[in-house]
């Protein structure tokens, strides 16, 4: 994934990324939803306190009423989120990428941010120039995706992902919407649980020198957040790595990529350390500048060494990581 040093972030300010409503009317219909659903549960609390039964009847109704008319909203907007994608990707020439703006019945729904997203597309696609990735709305996705809470990694699934076509290069996109699908079917799997470890343990290096990691699409280039998010990037960079070589990262090689990838952004500059003793030697060659950029990957500094040979990673049972293991199973 390309990751810019100092570019600043695509993502205008608002809400955080699953509550932007692309499609006029959207937020206004489920807050509608909402305050349907609360009003008739106090009135159900009210007219039959006494009817235990009658009273987990009724709430059992207005309960699945509700579920029905959020799925027929999001329905609606899936749908039109697919024209829009399908209009995008080949509405142009030979059914390539758009050159022109899609039909105005689909134009007229989409907020006035999201219109001007898509316009840029169309510029971008008549110059020829594929869609690159925007740091912070690719970390603010994947964070959302692996973080510790279900409900909220089950939230950024069902997240339509059309909205953000414009901020992610084609590879990543693509790479975002298997992670969705493994969120909604593979809950609790070992490749779940591996993804959030990571990122726990991304976070928590991250914490050691100060940075905070929280996500903010809308944060500027030299914050906590945009650290975070190159950071992030980095790592998922070198673990892709690994898995083009054909086997997956075990989690103490996994902890020697983040560990060895805090010392080369420190060395190289794009990791500023809030705490100066949280700095380390690192056994990474200063002189090897292809450390010396967040995304360069370990495969492409040593192209001929293994991957047990690759600089920064731990083999065997590091002690640090055993105490980083033993601390996640003590959290969960």
């Amino acid at each position: 994934m390309p990751v810019p040093i100092d570019e600043p972030s695509a993502s205008t300010a608002g809400p955080s990324l699953p509550d932007r409503d692309g499609i006029v009317g959207t937020r206004e219909r489920l807050a509608g939803i909402e305050e349907r659903r609360r009003a008739l549960t106090a009135r159900n609390e009210s007219e039959f306190a006494a009817n235990p039964a009658r009273l987990r009847a009724n709430q059992a109704a207005i309960e699945t009423d509700t579920v029905r008319r959020r799925a027929a909203v999001k329905g609606e907007t899936d749908g039109l989120y697919a024209d829009l994608r399908r209009h995008l990707t080949t509405g142009g020439p030979n059914g390539g990428p758009a050159i022109t703006l899609p039909p105005a019945m689909i134009m007229s729904r989409l907020s006035d941010a999201q219109q001007d997203t898509v316009t840029a597309q169309i510029a971008a696609n008549i110059e020829g120039r594929r869609p690159s990735t925007d740091p912070q709305t690719w970390y603010a996705l994947h964070q959302g995706l692996t973080g510790d809470d279900a409900g909220e990694r089950q939230r950024w699934a069902s997240m339509n992902l059309v909205p953000f076509m414009g901020r992610l290069s084609d590879e990543d996109y693509a790479a975002l919407e298997k992670l969705q699908q493994s969120v909604r079917s593979n809950t609790g799997s070992a490749e779940q649980s591996r993804l959030q470890l990571i990122a726990r343990m991304a976070n928590d290096t991250l914490r050691s020198v100060g940075i905070d990691p929280t996500p903010q699409p809308d944060a500027a280039p030299g914050s906590d957040a945009a650290q975070a998010a190159r950071f992030h990037g980095a790592v998922q960079d070198e673990l892709s790595a690994f898995e083009r070589r054909g086997r997956t990262p075990s989690g103490a090689e996994a902890y020697g990529v983040v560990t060895g990838l805090k010392d080369v952004g420190i060395k190289g500059g794009w990791l500023r350390v809030h705490d100066p003793s949280s700095t380390v030697a690192s056994d990474i060659p200063s002189a090897d500048e292809a450390f010396h950029e967040p995304g360069a990957q370990v495969a492409q500094a040593e192209p001929a060494a293994p991957p047990e040979q690759r600089p920064g990673l731990v083999l065997g049972l590091d002690p640090d990581y055993e105490s980083f293991r033993r601390r996640m199973e003590e959290h969960r």
